[in-house]
């Protein structure tokens, strides 16, 4: 991966909050701790840039 990709994968994940709706009512923002969540759509472009790069360093 390239410097731009690495900051550009890092300013994504700086500030990363999420809200739980129950009972139709929304929660605060709630921090996110992990890189990738599961389900996301980006979860694997994530994972095809890293094991692209994977396999640039083992050639």
């Amino acid at each position: 991966m390239g410097t731009n990709s690495l900051m550009a994968v890092r300013d994504i994940h700086l500030i990363v909050t999420s809200r739980v709706r129950y009972q139709g009512l929304p929660s605060g923002a709630l921090p996110v701790r992990q890189v990738t969540r599961q389900g996301v759509k980006s979860s694997t472009l994530f994972y095809l840039l890293y094991i692209n790069g994977l396999i640039s360093e083992l050639e």
